[in-house]
């Protein structure tokens, strides 16, 4: 119990010790060969073979992403905080481009490809922010009880306090948590539909989601705000625009 009271919470955000446990209030629950996870092994990194099964490297963060954090943010390039660029097993230490280490499981080392780690569906930290918005919104402005939840999010990822923010500067600052925090969890395109803003990395600001250049060059247009009509059911009825 030593051993896990020194952890992190970033460790304990990743270690399946605490799944379904403090932060973590609704997960996806998964058994190893019973009902394996296969995104411990997802998001490993590409460049560099740490198990001996297919590591596809398939989601990492671009390097504007990790650019629009804090400097100070241990969110963002601080390793094995939400990301991770080196590993040590045993007496060798592995160097690779950064890769998610939210989704880390310590066990997939000796596991892979199975994983028992579950994946987060609701967190606190997620919480915490619903309610801040949803409080601002509803008066007007932030009250205290709003401000001591975004910044409890703040505090434990090395941020200064926030105080007095109107309540469009609260909206953003939600906003911009949200992104951070919540990155790679399914929850920000949900949040761009929703609210009809998107975070501009090279501003710090929330900006207008229609419109918007994406880094491809694409331009978002409204009606990218739906999902596509599956080819299936086009094939079906060619009338279905």
């Amino acid at each position: 119990m030593n051993r896990i009271k020194k952890l992190t919470w970033f460790n304990k955000l990743n270690n399946p010790t605490f799944d379904n446990k403090e932060e973590h209030i609704f997960m996806a629950n998964y058994a190893i060969n019973n009902a394996n996870s296969s995104l411990p092994v997802y998001f490993l990194p590409k460049e560099v073979k740490l198990v001996n099964a297919l590591q596809f490297g398939g989601f990492s963060p671009s390097s504007f992403f990790l650019d629009a954090y804090d400097a100070a943010d241990l969110r963002g390039r601080h390793n094995h905080g939400f990301f991770m660029n080196t590993l040590q097993i045993g007496d060798e230490k592995h160097e690779f481009p950064w890769a998610i280490y939210k989704f880390m499981d310590p066990g997939i080392l000796t596991t892979a490809p199975n994983s028992a780690k579950n994946f987060p569906l609701l967190r606190y930290a997620d919480l915490l922010m619903v309610y801040s918005e949803a409080q601002n919104e509803a008066d007007g402005s932030p009250d205290k009880s709003a401000i001591d939840a975004v910044n409890q999010i703040r505090n434990r990822s090395g941020l200064p306090d926030i105080s007095k923010l109107s309540q469009a500067e609260f909206r953003e600052e939600v906003q911009k948590q949200r992104y951070f925090e919540l990155c790679a969890e399914g929850k920000i395109w949900f949040d761009m539909v929703r609210t009809k803003k998107i975070f501009d990395t090279k501003t710090n600001k929330m900006v207008d989601l229609i419109g918007f250049k994406l880094p491809s060059g694409a331009i978002f247009k409204e009606e990218n705000l739906k999902f596509p009509i599956p080819s299936r059911e086009v094939q079906i009825n060619p009338l279905l625009k």
